[in-house]
């Protein structure tokens, strides 16, 4: 088929056709509408020298990124053979915002980071097969080799950690409430604004719930808290370790300590009298029975939790944190304090956290308009 009668719409696919016994090559055959599907001859002669120096993974790619690449070109109208860096930017902006699985054409978005989207090494990875193709034509001089020099795009990077509006944390609350070692282990990270790894490496003797704890923790500090306290890497739970080295008290509400009084009688009547672990999370059933919960178990857990909400690649424990954080500032308490609660070394970092609430912005707008009305006449 030659370039020229690449104008007309229809679909590109990649198609594995037998060789000989145990031997595969990749075609792609373009099918416009009402036609017989006809061979892309560049391309799959390509792909058919590939295919003696490529193991068959590589084939396999190779051809579903070009069928990709040429079914892009054609519904754009576009001359394979004078494509440019532009074109390759335009294609690279579609593969990230269509979802995977779907013609770059559709209709259809996603944002990125959305299980539905191609990941960032998808889209490199075609980007490369695009070029080694126009490197291949060019040494043949069937195309100009504009397209070999071109850069595969840089990683995009990870979006900024989010926090959860109000009705996000009814939600992700009322999931959790029929499990009351989730409930508590949410809480104290949405609550305390703790680390998945401070959580994990809770015990017992860290936690000060008393109105007045002389008596039970030799503690002079009044009113329910907890002590988050760095400990040696032998002391924690599996694959758990604190990345502070100072000890830090966060007050704690009165909802904590109704998830505590839950999960403490949960607890309590699973595991009776073999309940010997100081560790405040350990497992209740299973060959890890009394076991503290490791890094990996508390992270599952967070999984499955973004799984029942269908909040996967949304959400992950830091988001709790980052909650806590922003809420405070939202609340109006003073960065210093936020700083403090939070155990961070620098102010800088707990900026990152402490980004206001979009209906606190709006009222800040709200009383500079009254402020400059009463001051300017505007």
């Amino acid at each position: 088929m030659s370039g020229s009668s690449l104008r007309a719409a229809g679909d590109v696919k990649a198609v594995e056709y037998d060789l000989a016994p145990g031997r595969t090559r990749w075609a792609l055959l373009h099918t416009p509408a009402d036609r017989e599907p006809t061979r892309i001859r560049v391309p799959s002669d390509y792909l058919e020298h590939l295919g003696t120096i490529a193991p068959r993974n590589t084939q396999r790619a190779a051809a579903h990124d070009l069928a990709l690449w040429f079914g892009w070109c054609i519904a754009r109208g576009l001359e394979w053979q004078g494509a440019d860096a532009r074109s390759v930017t335009a294609f690279v902006t579609a593969m990230q915002v269509r979802p995977k699985g779907r013609p770059l054409h559709s209709d259809a978005l996603v944002a990125h980071l959305d299980r539905a989207a191609r990941g960032d090494s998808t889209v490199r990875r075609a980007v490369q097969s695009v070029k080694a193709l126009y490197a291949w034509a060019a040494a043949f001089d069937l195309v100009a080799g504009r397209i070999a020099a071109v850069a595969p795009p840089r990683q995009r990077a990870p979006k900024p950690i989010t926090r959860l509006d109000p009705d996000d944390v009814a939600i992700l609350f009322a999931a959790v409430e029929q499990h009351p070692g989730d409930q508590l282990f949410v809480g104290l990270m949405h609550g305390c604004g703790l680390r998945i790894s401070e959580a994990l490496g809770l015990r017992f003797e860290d936690l000060h719930f008393e109105s007045d704890n002389r008596m039970l923790h030799a503690c002079s500090v009044p009113g329910p808290h907890l002590h988050v306290v760095p400990r040696a890497p032998q002391e924690l739970p599996p694959g758990v370790s604190h990345k502070y080295s100072k000890e830090r008290l966060i007050p704690v509400e009165p909802r904590i300590l109704d998830m505590y009084s839950r999960f403490i009688v949960h607890r309590i009547t699973v595991l009776g009298d073999d309940d010997l672990a100081s560790s405040v999370f350990v497992s209740l059933h299973g060959r890890h029975k009394g076991m503290p919960w490791s890094m990996a178990a508390g992270q599952k857990r967070i999984r499955r939790i973004a799984e029942r909400l269908g909040w996967q690649g949304k959400f992950h424990a830091h988001v709790l944190r980052h909650t806590y954080g922003s809420e405070l500032n939202d609340a109006g308490v003073e960065l210093e304090r936020v700083q403090a609660l939070l155990g961070h070394a620098s102010p800088k970092t707990t900026a990152i956290y402490t980004h206001p609430h979009a209906s606190r912005l709006i009222e800040a707008t709200a009383s500079l308009t009254a402020y400059r009305r009463e001051k300017y006449g505007w």
